[in-house]
């Protein structure tokens, strides 16, 4: 759903006479563009649009009332904005950590280079909550509440011991 379109191109088919100095400065433009919406920074109007139409249809309409189970509901996505509202009585554990101590403060990052996409989880959290939140395939899990409680305590603590390790 990235628009990546260059301005360059599109001056020199609809105005050949365009001179080359101004081609030049377009694909100089076009290759920062580029540079800047693969690293999610600066994303057009209609590339937010399309990110909501597109999430918006594969989620289920607003839920208000918590589907009842044995334990705490909770979903996992790697996008929690959508989810968190139609999910709305549900624990939701974002990969990207927008919402989650624990992936937010996580040390070991991805380096693909995109803006607010570095964080992960760390290997085995979201295993310990429950196997399938690993998928999130935004299939609500029934957690107990003292294994989520017990859970984030012992990945916290794993995480602020090593990092006060010389």
């Amino acid at each position: 759903h990235l628009f990546k379109l260059s301005v360059a191109d599109a001056l020199e088919r609809s105005q050949p006479e365009a001179p080359g100095w101004l081609l030049s400065y377009l694909r100089a433009y076009d290759a920062d563009q580029t540079w800047l919406i693969n690293h999610s920074i600066g994303l057009r109007h209609q590339e937010h649009k399309v990110f909501y139409l597109t999430m918006i249809a594969r989620y289920p309409d607003r839920q208000i009332e918590a589907p009842e189970g044995p334990g705490e509901p909770v979903v996992s996505t790697l996008s929690v904005g959508i989810v968190g509202w139609s999910f709305a009585s549900v624990s939701v554990i974002d990969f990207l950590g927008l919402n989650d101590s624990v992936i937010a403060h996580n040390p070991e990052l991805r380096t693909d280079g995109q803006m607010a996409h570095e964080r992960q989880p760390p290997p085995g959290y979201l295993e310990c909550f429950d196997p399938g939140l690993a998928k999130a395939d935004l299939k609500v899990r029934f957690v107990p509440a003292e294994r989520i409680r017990s859970c984030e305590a012992r990945f916290w603590n794993q995480m602020t011991s090593a990092s006060q390790t010389p």
